[in-house]
């Protein structure tokens, strides 16, 4: 009796890379909107950059609302 064994560790490491570069877009693209959030902050209330990150955090902590969706909303009122 033959035995037939099957090699699956390409497709196995393509799919976890593929995943991979999902979750470093979403990352890339969470960092974005919260940048821009802090930005519009700095601009609008003219603080620093610490000062920006801060009032989200603490906003974000204050409301219970993940900070990435703080920073959407921000960013979606006053653009």
């Amino acid at each position: 009796m033959a035995t037939l064994y099957v090699d699956a560790t390409g497709s196995l490491q393509q799919d976890r890379e593929e995943s991979l570069t999902e979750a470093v877009a979403e990352i890339a693209e969470n960092r974005g909107v919260i940048e821009q959030a802090k930005c519009m902050l700095m601009v609008i209330n003219g603080l620093h950059e610490d000062p920006a990150s801060e009032l989200l955090k603490w906003r974000s902590q204050e409301t219970n609302v993940k900070l990435r969706m703080l920073a959407q909303r921000i960013v979606a009122n006053r653009g």
